[in-house]
């Protein structure tokens, strides 16, 4: 049997902390964020993001910047705990010129569902919206056109959760609504979460409920709803590395946008080395 190969892991050629320092970092975050005391509260955030995460501090710098940068722009805060935007590191093979085959760490982008919630809202064509955790007991059964029925009760708070319901009703009285069993949910964590669908680890190991419902109120608002400019920027760039300008590397099998949109995000990260030099890429 062939052993298999090792595909080394090459650490990035600058510290995120270095870079973000560099004269042409600074540059960037305050040619693109336009207010001083903005980007100086930015760079803090992104500082303490990343001191927080080891993995982000293996990650090449450039992927960290171009993530959080468009966090900024959607007006989402970067802390995880808040539950808007999660900025996640994962391992991306490469190859050489020579066709040799290396792993780097980078970052990507990954709206939470309060995100899709809040630029929702935003919009101003929803009069209702919402998501949550559905209990065995509450589903009752299907309507006329197959869509499960569901009634929620108290007293069925403390069961095991067997679902996840969004729904939306339009200003213009449209409404639609979506279940996925948990089952579903776990399907879909294994063919588009690699960490977990190999390893069992990630945030749909530490925070299945909230990636769940993110799932299930993204598929009802992409596929049904009424999405603004920032919703189609976000449907675009979640669970991808944001290189520069429009392009988006969506690692292994995470999950692609069915219909690529074509929108300006970030400016150009500049490579810049330990000494927080530029690079000449000539």
């Amino acid at each position: 049997m062939a052993q298999k190969q090792e595909i080394a892991l090459r650490k990035p050629t600058q510290k995120f902390s270095v870079a973000i320092q560099s004269d042409a970092y600074k540059k960037l975050i305050n040619d693109t964020l336009g207010d001083p005391k903005v980007a100086l509260r930015f760079v803090a955030d992104v500082s303490t993001l990343v001191a927080n995460n080891v993995g982000l501090q293996d990650s090449d710098p450039k992927t960290v910047l171009s993530a959080a940068l468009l966090a900024q722009s959607l007006d989402l805060p970067l802390a995880p705990t808040l539950g808007y935007v999660y900025i996640i590191p994962y391992k991306n093979t490469k190859k050489d010129r020579d066709g040799t085959q290396y792993q780097i760490m980078e970052a990507t982008f990954q709206a939470g569902w309060k995100a899709w919630v809040q630029w929702a809202i935003r919009s101003g064509a929803y009069e209702k919206l919402g998501v949550k955790e559905v209990h065995k007991g509450e589903v009752i059964g299907q309507d006329e056109f197959g869509d499960d029925i569901i009634k929620f009760d108290h007293k069925f708070d403390n069961e095991e959760v067997v679902g996840y319901f969004a729904y939306f009703k339009l200003v213009s009285g449209y409404s639609k609504t979506i279940y996925w069993t948990k089952e579903q949910c776990e399907k879909h964590a294994k063919r588009y979460a690699p960490e977990y669908r190999m390893y069992g680890t990630g945030k749909w190991k530490d925070m299945f409920d909230e990636m769940a419902k993110k799932t299930v109120i993204k598929q009802l608002i992409s596929k049904w709803g009424i999405t603004s400019i920032e919703l189609q920027k976000m449907a675009l760039a979640d669970q991808a590395v944001v290189r520069d300008g429009d392009n988006y590397d969506y690692i292994e099998n995470q999950e692609e946008p069915e219909e690529p949109i074509t929108t300006n995000v970030t400016n150009t990260i500049p490579d810049v080395d330990d000494d927080g030099v530029v690079e000449d890429k000539k």
